[in-house]
């Protein structure tokens, strides 16, 4: 049986549980896996009945917790932190004009098919700062991308129709 080292494995195989059992579903197997006892301040084992599809155990996440957009990605990172550090540098310009960055990213995915995952390792290492700079803006860029899904948006998106509310 394999062992499971997730923070949050505990917590969601509960709600999976109850969500599988609101529809009937019973439990077709059990997980062994560490989780945190905090009566007691440490980690302990525990297996707990679970649910899989083929050999995958299924976890499922409240919605309350989902965003629709995430923007933690590579083309994120690099258009909002390496493309900006370079043109403070003096890159990119076009004279004493920036080039777009559309352009930018236009001209360089002839670089090859993972040419923005390259250019931001390579940037991050020889500016270690770079990615504790983006996570210190991530909070800015979702509150940019407006507020988050209400429940009736998510089902919507989830299930392509809307669902109604039950009593």
């Amino acid at each position: 049986m394999k062992i499971r080292y997730k923070i949050l494995h505990d917590l969601l195989n509960t709600f999976t549980l109850q969500q599988m059992r609101k529809y009937g579903v019973q439990s077709n197997g059990d997980v062994c896996f560490w989780s945190w006892d905090r009566e007691h301040s440490c980690w302990i084992q525990v297996k707990k009945p679970a649910f899989y599809i083929g050999n995958q155990e299924l976890l499922l996440v409240p919605k309350q917790v989902v965003r629709k957009n995430y923007l933690f990605s590579t083309s994120q990172y690099f258009n909002r932190i390496i493309l900006e550090r370079i043109r403070e540098d003096g890159g990119y310009m076009d004279g004493d004009k920036p080039i777009p960055k559309k352009e930018v990213v236009k001209a360089k995915r002839f670089s090859g098919e993972h040419w923005q995952y390259a250019e931001s390792v390579s940037y991050t290492k020889s500016n270690n700062d770079a990615l504790d700079e983006y996570h210190k803006k991530l909070p800015l860029f979702y509150f940019e991308n407006g507020n988050s899904m209400t429940d009736d948006e998510l089902d919507e998106l989830i299930y392509g129709y809307p669902v109604s509310k039950t009593a």
